[in-house]
């Protein structure tokens, strides 16, 4: 386990002391004390708990001063705690700072002075305090010098089948129980990705009573649903929306069916006025090819704009979303408008940052981060409305599979299309159409006449009473997609087979449609 591994090389390494973060505090204190015995090289190992259980069973609350004095406890010129002594702390972070993030100047001060002195190799001494709290909140700003943040990651695959035969195992007694073939046992596994071992435990068991000693991947799923969800930033989403109603994206879909198994693939940015369908091909994508889909909300992520807020909330939800990445069958990650949770980084449309004391910009650089290494079994899909918005480090090369996708409004041969799907969902006659132009109508508008057509049917009025209601995104928004119409040009990829570009006489280069 990634985690484990890394406190033990920290203990070796000699430093004094450790933040170790993890989703369940019990488990890895336990994981780690038997660790550092197995390890030991001659550590002595003492635990610290806040609360415990007297010889009666009686419940009683330890004083937080006494981790100091189990680190160095000098009376008379000498010192009852030996070298080499380790002292896990569970949530003893909680002690260093209050709850208006003022920190404990006397607990503060006595391990700052210690700090040199325990990382010495005749007076060695380590502090592990374990907690789920995020680390720029545990720990006080003057500390963190001094401290190593150590992560412990959700369960892997391997992890999880070993949860997995456990309760096989224990299930098997039950004359109801059904086990699943080895290609329904790799679902299973797959779908408890992202859940913390306990909640590992408690879905497989779950979905054998649900299920009456049968193991469902959907009953698994839904409960990391929910777990996901409780992630701040992040969703986990089912949708129908089908691939063959999909019209005017014949370039994405190639290129999604070329790389869709490809554990190296990163994925691709839509970019087109609001209403295009950008979202729909998404959401499209993912049920075609039966993928997990994750959303990521940055909205959601900035919170108040506190300091250390945002990044701790983008780091968790990174986390969670790398938990569940497969490479056999890539999830996809989607993020709908990148360029509003993007807008107030640095470099984005000029703005220079915005005005929150670098909280968006460190926030945002963690995803700039994350966008550049390699995430094998992640596929981002991201859509873009406003370009100028979006800063220039997040489309150069590398980050995508390919250059952005441009998805334009449908010309009148694809807007027939898209009228007639939308004919068929609200039970329009086959003559149906608006007695105005659809000349620049956008997807979403087209779906919006249907649906108020069919609306004035029920009422016994004339469907076309439906076409005032309408007014193109084409006119409300025209400036700002005539610019995109220029700015694609040469930048990008057409989404649609029948865009051509040709070379405008007074306009400059443009997309004609």
């Amino acid at each position: 386990m990634k985690g484990k591994q890394d406190v033990i090389n920290a203990v070796k390494a000699g430093y004094q002391f450790i933040y170790a973060q993890a989703d369940e505090v019990d488990p890895t204190v336990k994981l780690l004390v038997e660790s550092i015995k197995e390890n030991n090289n001659g550590y002595e190992v003492s635990l610290w708990n806040y609360e415990f259980q007297n010889e009666k069973g009686e419940s009683e609350m330890s004083d937080p001063e006494d981790v100091l004095k189990m680190l160095e406890n000098i009376e008379d010129g000498f010192d009852s705690v030996k070298p080499r002594t380790v002292v896990i702390a569970k949530n003893w972070n909680w002690f260093l700072v209050d709850q208006y993030g003022e920190f404990d100047k006397a607990k503060v001060s006595w391990l700052q002075n210690r700090a040199e002195k325990f990382a010495s190799k005749e007076y060695r001494k380590v502090l592990i305090i374990v907690s789920n709290t995020d680390y720029e909140k545990a720990i006080p700003a003057i500390l963190k010098k001094d401290f190593v943040h150590i992560t412990f990651d959700l369960p892997d695959e391997e992890e999880i089948e070993v949860i997995y035969n456990y309760i096989v195992r224990s299930a098997m007694e039950n004359p109801k129980f059904i086990n699943p073939d080895d290609a329904e046992k790799a679902k299973i596994i797959g779908s408890a990705k992202g859940l913390t071992k306990s909640g590992i435990e408690k879905a497989f068991s779950f979905s054998l009573v649900k299920d009456k000693g049968k193991f469902s991947a959907d009953t698994v799923a839904e409960l990391r649903a929910a777990e996901i969800a409780s992630t701040k930033g992040l969703t986990l989403q089912k949708y129908d929306d089908k691939i063959k109603d999909l019209i005017g994206f014949e370039h994405i879909i190639e290129h999604m069916d070329d790389w869709n198994d490809d554990p190296d693939a990163k994925g691709i940015i839509i970019l087109g006025p609001a209403g295009t369908g950008k979202s729909t091909v998404c959401r499209a994508l993912a049920n075609h090819y039966k993928r997990t889909i994750i959303e990521l909300e940055f909205a959601q992520l900035m919170g108040e704009g506190l300091v250390g807020q945002a990044e701790n909330a983008m780091a968790n939800a990174l986390r969670v979303v790398k938990a569940n990445a497969n490479p056999k069958a890539p999830i996809i990650l989607y993020v709908d408008e990148i360029e509003k949770g993007l807008a107030g980084s640095s470099g984005a449309g000029g703005a220079g940052g915005s005005n929150d004391g670098g909280t968006t910009d460190r926030s945002n650089a963690q995803f700039l981060k994350f966008m550049g290494n390699p995430r094998p079994g992640i596929i981002v899909l991201a859509s873009c409305n406003d370009i100028e918005k979006l800063p220039a480090a997040y489309i150069r090369a590398d980050r995508w599979d390919c250059a952005p996708f441009a998805v334009d409004l449908p010309n009148r041969v694809e807007a027939m299309k898209i009228l007639d799907l939308y004919k068929v969902k609200f039970n329009l006659p086959k003559n149906a159409a608006p007695k105005v132009d659809m000349k620049d109508w956008s997807g979403a508008e087209i779906k919006t006449w249907a649906k108020l057509a069919a609306k004035k049917i029920s009422k016994g009025k004339n469907m076309n009473e439906a076409d005032m209601m309408v007014v193109a995104v084409a006119k409300t928004a025209e400036k700002e997609i005539s610019y995109l119409r220029k700015w694609v040009v040469g930048r990008t990829v057409p989404a649609s087979k029948r865009l051509e570009v040709k070379e405008a006489k007074s306009k400059g280069r443009g997309i004609d449609i």
